[in-house]
């Protein structure tokens, strides 16, 4: 099931240091468009709309960790022998709608937005384990070394749970829409989306949900690094737009930008996708003109970095997930015939991502 284009007037970028947290995360924090009012998806390109819910029959208290039939990890999907990558390998497979991931030394987690589930595997192999069920459309998440952490998208909450189970608890409630999720230096961020939408906090302790930016339109992706928030309003022009965590006004970075989605910071750049344009691109910190790293692309979605280069999740039917080096340069291809690829993250020397289907994988290359 593909992807819708409404524009989001309620609903990976990823991680890799701790000044490029996104809407995905890796190691140990965590992670990552506009969509319809009833929680819909981010706007895409011309595609059907998905059929977005949270699973009725599952458990409301979130249940014991259930075992689902062993899978170990296979190779899957086009592997190109000239890039110098291995050929992707599934950790999951059989997931109902998987979108947000997250990853720590031992466990790959994610979101399956239709089935209403928070998941985990090991990342050397095994059985998917369910942390958490019955939830309204799980969608952005988040660990850390003791509780994972996770938006419901139609249940306008903020959720934490153990990672040695238990019941889920609610650390916010009454959100719009909330989305992309961040967790750094002990506080959770995330984007409410709607027009007009915000950008929260909170501690991961609880308390009451801060504002950080408000009379957003539709907020989606979100990168956090020690001084500042950086999103992306999913519109169409859409802007890239930052304000101070110690408060202060929002300020656009790039505005009349095509329905952009995906978000990464570094030291010195800010790096988004933009869905309807199909480009990735790059821009300082301190403003500039942006910079087109990557065109021509089908409907690029969720961005990562490391040290050396950008990815991101190009998600059509035929999706693929490419590289290209900061400074800019030749794309890499590191998986083809992906199904809907749509959050990336990258954690130490692994590249990891989800196909947002009704029989959806959780990959890694």
């Amino acid at each position: 099931m593909a992807l819708g284009d409404a524009v989001v007037r309620s609903l990976f970028s990823l991680v890799c240091a701790i000044s490029a947290w996104g809407c995905a995360t890796g190691g140990g924090a965590t992670v990552d468009a506009s969509a319809p009012e009833d929680g819909g998806e981010p706007a895409r390109d011309a595609r059907p709309a998905a059929d977005v819910h949270a699973a009725e029959d599952a458990p409301s208290d979130g249940g014991p960790r259930e075992a689902e039939p062993p899978d170990a990890p296979v190779e899957s999907g086009r592997h190109h022998a000239d890039s110098g990558v291995s050929p992707p390998v599934t950790l999951a497979t059989g997931q109902d709608m998987p979108i947000g991931i997250a990853v720590d030394g031992t466990n790959l987690y994610w979101t399956d937005m239709s089935g209403g589930t928070v998941m985990e595997v090991p990342l050397s192999g095994g059985a998917p384990t369910t942390l958490a069920s019955g939830q309204a459309s799980p969608y952005g998440i988040a660990v850390d070394a003791t509780s994972a952490y996770w938006t419901n998208n139609t249940g306008g909450t903020v959720m934490k749970l153990p990672l040695s189970g238990g019941v889920p608890t609610t650390l916010a409630s009454g959100q719009e829409s909330p989305y992309c999720l961040v967790l750094t230096g002990g506080n959770l961020y995330w984007t409410n989306g709607g027009s007009p939408g915000a950008v929260m906090t909170l501690p991961i302790g609880g308390g009451s949900p801060g504002t950080v930016a408000a009379a957003q339109d539709t907020p989606f992706g979100l990168a956090v690094n020690a001084t500042d928030a950086y999103w992306t309003t999913n519109d169409s022009p859409g802007a890239v737009m930052t304000v101070p965590l110690a408060g202060g006004a929002p300020v656009t970075l790039a505005s009349g930008q095509g329905n952009p989605l995906g978000i990464a910071v570094d030291e010195a750049s800010v790096y988004w996708t933009e869905s309807t344009t199909g480009t990735v691109m790059k821009m300082p910190l301190g403003g500039g003109a942006p910079v087109t790293l990557a065109s021509a692309q089908g409907n690029p979605w969720g961005v990562a970095l490391d040290s050396t280069s950008v990815y991101w999740t190009d998600a059509l039917a035929a999706g693929a997930v490419q590289r290209v080096p900061l400074g800019g340069g030749a794309a890499t291809t590191i998986a083809s015939g992906q199904v809907d690829p749509v959050f990336v993250l990258v954690a130490g020397k692994s590249v990891y991502w989800s196909t947002y289907s009704a029989a959806g994988t959780l990959m890694r290359e």
